[in-house]
């Protein structure tokens, strides 16, 4: 296993200084092609932010390099986007998607429903977090501690249950539409997930960050 470390800190203080984050996102992928060409790894796993700029800079598919299945997680990706990735840089690579993050665990991803009406703003997968480690729940933004109807979005709304941790109630910095449970899954998912706009923040302002 190869790792690239993420360290936000390094991004942060070069906004302060006046910079801008193409710098540090250029430095991953610069790493990211070093390993591609000298190990040839068969997984990749890493942020669809992050895939979608590695894609940029490919001069060929990845498949070409060894991967076989590429995971991404930890940032949004519009239907637009990743209708691109599939058909331009992952042919023949299995891509798995999850929704999540270190404290709350990843949900899985589960393909669309045959015959199931279109989302808008999503793919066409949902994600479902196995409970009762973590339940996800989505919210009236107006009201955290009321649950949107299936069908309509709202704001994200965990809670983590470990042996060595509990974190009751926690709002994230996403939108999602709920979901009902999948013929995979028999708990409820989100769909369609989206940066969550408060309203205060100027548009294309709102801090979404590496992971």
């Amino acid at each position: 296993m190869y790792a690239i470390d993420f360290d936000p800190r390094w991004v942060k203080a070069s906004l302060r200084a006046g910079g801008e984050a193409d710098s540090y996102t250029s430095h991953l992928v610069e790493q990211t092609l070093t390993l591609l060409a000298a190990e040839r790894p068969a997984l990749l796993f890493t942020t669809s932010r992050l895939l979608l700029e590695l894609a940029m800079w490919l001069p060929r598919p990845l498949h070409t390099y060894g991967i076989r299945a590429v995971c991404t997680g930890g940032t949004t990706c519009s239907a637009a986007e990743a209708a691109f990735l599939r058909q331009e840089h992952l042919d023949g690579v299995q891509w798995i998607d999850t929704y999540g993050n270190t404290l709350a665990g990843h949900a899985l991803q589960a393909d669309a429903v045959p015959g199931a009406p279109a989302l808008p703003g999503g793919t066409g997968h949902s994600y479902h977090l196995p409970p009762p480690f973590a339940v996800l729940q989505v919210v009236d933004p107006a009201d955290p501690w009321r649950e949107v109807p299936v069908g309509e979005r709202g704001r994200v709304r965990v809670t983590t249950l470990l042996e060595d941790l509990f974190l009751p109630n926690l709002l994230e910095r996403d939108s999602a539409i709920r979901t009902g449970p999948h013929p995979w899954f028999p708990w409820e998912g989100v769909a369609a997930v989206q940066v969550f706009h408060d309203g205060l923040t100027p548009p294309g302002e709102a801090v979404e960050g590496v992971y």
